[in-house]
């Protein structure tokens, strides 16, 4: 949670926690009026996302720690 928390750049989803209601666990992000990040990536809301937009986001995280990423 601590690294979710810790990542910051603007085609980056904001995470702001999680929690546990009993059994059922929840994440708190940032609201996405486009939907999720399929519906960006494969076009469903009719505005496919940009590949350079795609580009930097995956070049933001390329920066980050994958190993905790990847729980490895």
């Amino acid at each position: 949670m601590q690294f979710l928390r810790s990542l910051r750049h603007h085609n980056i989803v904001f995470f702001y926690g999680a929690g546990d209601l009993t059994t059922e666990p929840f994440l708190v992000t940032e609201y996405m009026a486009r939907g999720t990040l399929c519906d960006v990536l494969y076009g469903t809301d009719d505005h496919p996302a940009e590949p350079i937009t795609v580009a930097r986001c995956v070049a933001a995280l390329h920066t980050c720690k994958w190993m905790l990423m990847h729980g490895q």
